[in-house]
């Protein structure tokens, strides 16, 4: 049985929410590396993954761990194989759609649930994960970018926070600050996940799905407002695991 994605909408971070440190302003620097002790590996989509699906659940994984749960290794493939929602880019290719549908149904167990499983499989008796919330940091249109300071504050609480950007000048990345932006807003196309900032550098830390030999482990560092980065942007707060 497939399962249909509720067409819930996402609530904004309210405007007045920030400061999660408890602090009165937020740090020069952070990353959640540093913080979270049992930080999930990079994931690796492979040839085969979408990284609109894979993002929500790299999120959702920080999360947990930020919480001082185990993070469960979590299925993309659940996603991508369950989600029937019609949009362009196909099952589970859609940002927006691959969020409602893990948050609205959940998330399964990636050994449970691989690119191999039938979609014939798809029953809610293998969610193993729920987000107790989640909202996007500004909802205006698509693309829209979330101002710096409210994507800082959520990585903080939140340990990650989602975001699309324009991946195409990256595909060759080997290390080192991005920096090549000619200023122009650029049309995003690919899923990442913020872990941190460094207000010196003018940089986020962020986390790509293309496995640990890519970039700097996994991670790459790009100038603020750079190629997109922090639209779409989102957050995630991970439930109790769910035993079945």
């Amino acid at each position: 049985m497939k399962l249909a994605a509720t067409l819930l909408v996402l609530s904004v971070l309210p405007a007045g929410q920030l400061l999660a440190n408890g602090e009165s302003v937020l740090p020069a620097s952070y990353d959640s590396r540093q913080v979270i002790p049992n930080m999930p590996p990079v994931s690796d989509l492979g040839g085969d993954g979408c990284s609109a699906a894979q993002t929500p659940i790299d999120v959702m994984e920080i999360s947990q761990a930020k919480k001082g749960q185990v993070p469960i290794a979590l299925s993309r493939a659940y996603i991508q194989a369950c989600d029937t929602t019609d949009f362009p880019d196909g099952p589970g290719g859609g940002g927006t759609f691959a969020l409602i549908f893990g948050v609205a149904n959940g998330f399964a167990r990636a050994a449970d649930f691989n690119d191999q499983t039938p979609a014939s499989q798809c029953d809610s008796t293998k969610i193993v994960a729920k987000a107790a919330s989640a909202a996007y940091l500004v909802q205006s249109s698509p693309g829209a970018r979330a101002p710096d300071d409210v994507i800082k504050n959520a990585v903080i609480q939140y340990g990650a926070v989602g975001t699309a950007v324009y991946i195409d000048p990256l595909l060759n990345y080997t290390g080192g600050v991005f920096a090549d932006c000619d200023g122009t807003t650029p049309a995003v196309d690919h899923g990442v996940t913020i872990v941190g900032w460094d207000d010196g550098g003018g940089y986020w830390v962020v986390r790509n799905s293309w496995g640990s030999i890519w970039g700097e482990q996994g991670y790459f560092r790009i100038k603020y407002g750079c190629s997109g980065i922090g639209a779409d942007a989102f957050y995630m707060d991970a439930g109790p695991s769910i035993v079945n």
